[in-house]
């Protein structure tokens, strides 16, 4: 197993293996840092040396951090980073909330849209990504992520009507 030990060098090898992580996992989780998962020995996440390095991680990348509810989404920013990979399911589930509402109503109001069709939805036959961002407590990653994706296609949506 690797180890980082707070060196940014090593920890920037680590977020490359989160990123591939969440773009090639067909079920990751979105609720805890990927350690084992991805072959790093487990460790302790110290706030004040290793958020710095991740945040400096995404800011060379041009990627801004997400933040809902005023709290900053790593893990979020990971799905971002990562094109929201169609083996995590969002697409399915955005085809039936346009089909529901359509992209105007999305884009007018996105959060409520996707917590009105997560209460619609039967989780119990769902893949472990998509009950985590389909989850009902919308402070988690994963909805964090989906909502970024609705407000993104809802917008782009929305301006190619308007050059119409």
């Amino acid at each position: 197993m690797k180890s980082h030990d707070y060196d940014p060098q090593r920890i920037e090898e680590y977020l490359a293996d989160v990123l591939n992580y969440y773009k090639t996992s067909k079920d990751p989780s979105f609720s805890k840092w990927p350690k084992e998962d991805i072959n790093w020995a487990p460790f302790t996440l110290n706030e004040n040396k290793f958020y710095p390095i991740v945040e400096q991680w995404f800011s060379e990348k041009g990627i801004n951090i997400l933040r809902h509810k005023g709290k900053k989404r790593y893990l979020s920013t990971f799905i971002l980073a990562a094109e929201f990979p169609p083996t995590l399911g969002f697409q399915e589930h955005i085809k039936k909330m346009v089909q529901r509402r359509g992209w105007h109503s999305l884009y007018k109001n996105p959060e409520f849209h996707l917590k009105d069709y997560i209460d619609s939805v039967n989780t119990e036959y769902l893949t472990v990504a998509e009950k985590q961002f389909l989850k009902k407590d919308s402070d988690g990653d994963g909805f964090t992520a989906f909502l970024e994706l609705i407000k993104i296609l809802s917008t782009i949506q929305e301006l190619r009507i308007k050059r119409l």
